[in-house]
């Protein structure tokens, strides 16, 4: 899910008026429990990348790092579940992935 958020000319008061703020953060907390559920509670995740010379300075950064699904949920809300990897698709054309580290099933 995405917004555009467009601010009018006037005055703080009415921009503050047009503007919800709480409501916006309300629909970004209903997109990370939605995106948290559909990554697994309680998997843990670790970023990939191809560590090749395409490989760009912000996803080098997240290579090898471990999150809950909470953590990639709130991180990347907008991710793409594909089987037993997400895509976080940071950038256009983004060839990372998350791959699950430890799974927890409910039984």
């Amino acid at each position: 899910m995405s917004f555009q958020i467009t601010v009018n000319p006037g005055t703080l008061e009415e921009q503050s008026e047009m503007f919800d703020v709480q409501l916006m953060d309300e629909l970004l907390q209903a997109d990370i429990e939605k995106a948290e559920e559909e990554f697994g509670p309680g998997n843990i995740w670790v970023y990939q990348t191809e560590m090749d010379d395409d490989v760009c300075a912000e996803c080098k950064g997240y290579n090898g790092n471990i999150y809950t699904s909470k953590e990639v949920a709130e991180k990347w809300a907008w991710a793409e579940k594909l089987r037993a990897m997400i895509k976080p698709n940071v950038h256009p054309n983004c060839r990372c992935r998350l791959e699950t580290l430890v799974t927890v099933e409910v039984i």
